[in-house]
């Protein structure tokens, strides 16, 4: 009955705004996830080895992995990309003797060197999610030469925590910044078609008047096709 409802109100309304634009069409389609996260809500990581060597990568791997992992406490309660770097900023030296620690477990005599800037990011899918190329606020570590293969992933939102638990965690996280930017894109585009077309306000009084009167003799009209 309500699922009934619900489908004939939207294709009233959609008759109604068909009809309403013949004039001047406009369709409101999702931005895709490659458009989604390009510049400000994000702070990526990238890790680059000192070679590529075997043993080189796997030093690249586990000190990726130390940092993901003691870094991941920095985020809590941070909840936009600015306040991310800015808990980064004041935290790169922590972050540098992490990875120190980490080389030095390892029996490393690789130098590390920690940066936080805007860099130039290759076009990276990561499960479902798609980064387009282009310049990214990112937490930069290099090991030794820095003459490895790259490393890069999301550092916030926490999208690359290795652990299960974590991941699932930064899905959400990232499903919900996502669905929170493409809400903005489309209500900010159609404030900037209605403020474009001033007789939608002036007959704003008429659809409302409409919709209202339809969805009564809706209601009627499913009572009794609905009824015994």
């Amino acid at each position: 009955m309500k699922k009934i409802r619900l489908m004939a109100i939207t294709v009233i309304a959609l008759v109604i705004l068909v009809g309403f634009g013949t004039s001047s069409a406009v369709v409101f389609t999702p931005e895709q996830d490659t458009t989604a996260y390009k510049h400000k809500n994000l702070l990526r990581l990238h890790v680059i080895a000192n070679s590529n060597s075997v043993n080189d990568q796997k030093i690249k791997r586990k000190v990726r992995n130390r940092i993901m992992n003691q870094t991941k406490k920095l985020f809590i309660g941070v909840t936009d990309a600015d306040k991310a770097q800015e808990v980064v900023k004041e935290n790169l030296g922590y972050i540098e003797s992490v990875a120190e620690a980490e080389l030095a477990s390892l029996d490393s005599n690789c130098q590390v060197k920690v940066k936080l800037g805007n860099f130039h990011f290759p076009k990276r899918t990561y499960g479902s999610k798609t980064l387009p190329a282009g310049d990214y606020n990112a937490l930069r570590i290099i090991i030794g030469q820095g003459q490895g293969q790259n490393w890069w992933c999301v550092l916030f939102p926490p999208f690359c925590y290795i652990d299960s638990v974590n991941k699932k965690e930064a899905k959400k996280n990232f499903e919900a910044l996502e669905k929170e930017e493409v809400n903005i894109k489309v209500k900010s585009k159609f404030m900037e078609y209605v403020k474009s077309n001033p007789q939608l306000t002036q007959k704003k009084k008429e659809i409302t008047n409409l919709l209202r009167t339809s969805v009564t003799d809706l209601d009627n009209l499913i009572s009794n096709l609905t009824s015994d």
